[in-house]
């Protein structure tokens, strides 16, 4: 009977010892398994922060690469606009000097002008004293030079010269412009020139010559009329 109660007490102090070890056993399974899910988790998660690491990264490095594109052609607009504005610097420089040499060329030309012109008045009027000198043996009017009236091209007021002088009153009021007292200079002229003194020139060139002659008196008397009107 003490062998049999022995016995029994071993069988169940056995199956409770492999009881203990199976439950053992199966925590330390389910232990591991544990340990496997949470690596699993922990590798899947390291995953997906490795993958949004680089994302990062190459979202970083594409946005360095534009900073960088833009600044290049920010720069190179800049370059481009400061080429365009010292290229239009250089073409309004160009300009005004083209201008200030076309001034100057014109001026010039005008001066050139003016010296001619007062050359040539200067002549006229020495050609006009020389035949008053000898106004008994002339057989012509002095030819006057051959110049531009500006107002032949004034539609308002036009100018027409004289068939038989050739020559309007403003081309004899710029002959007479060359002296120092313009008024004065007529009022002695217009007396030189007075058609009762040519009454003793050549018989066959007489009447031509007081003919022109008058003319060129009446254009004197109304000039020395204007300037004196002015003057007073």
């Amino acid at each position: 009977m003490l062998v049999l109660c022995l016995i029994l007490a071993f069988g169940y102090f056995s199956l409770r010892l492999v009881s203990w070890l199976l439950h053992k056993r199966r925590l330390r399974l389910l232990e591991e398994q544990r340990k496997r899910k949470d690596e699993e988790i922990q590798r899947r998660l390291d995953t997906r922060r490795e993958r949004h690491r680089r994302l990062l990264l190459e979202r970083a490095r594409q946005f360095k690469a534009e900073q960088e594109q833009r600044a290049r052609e920010q720069e190179a607009r800049k370059l481009e606009d400061e080429n365009r504005r010292l290229k239009e610097a250089q073409r309004m420089q160009e300009e005004r000097q083209a201008r200030r040499r076309e001034q100057e060329a014109a001026e010039q030309t005008r001066r050139q002008a003016e010296a001619l012109r007062y050359t040539q008045c200067k002549d006229w009027l020495h050609r006009a004293d020389d035949a008053l000198r000898n106004k008994d043996l002339m057989m012509e009017f002095p030819a006057f030079p051959r110049w531009d009236c500006p107002l032949t091209l004034n539609e308002r007021y036009p100018c027409s010269p004289s068939p038989r002088l050739g020559t309007c009153r403003h081309r004899v009021k710029a002959l007479y412009s060359v002296e120092a007292e313009l008024e004065k200079a007529l009022k002695h002229t217009r007396k030189k020139w007075h058609p009762d003194k040519f009454m003793r020139c050549p018989e066959g060139t007489r009447e031509d010559l007081i003919a022109s002659v008058t003319e060129f008196f009446q254009i004197l008397e109304s000039l020395y009329e204007e300037i004196r009107s002015h003057t007073s």
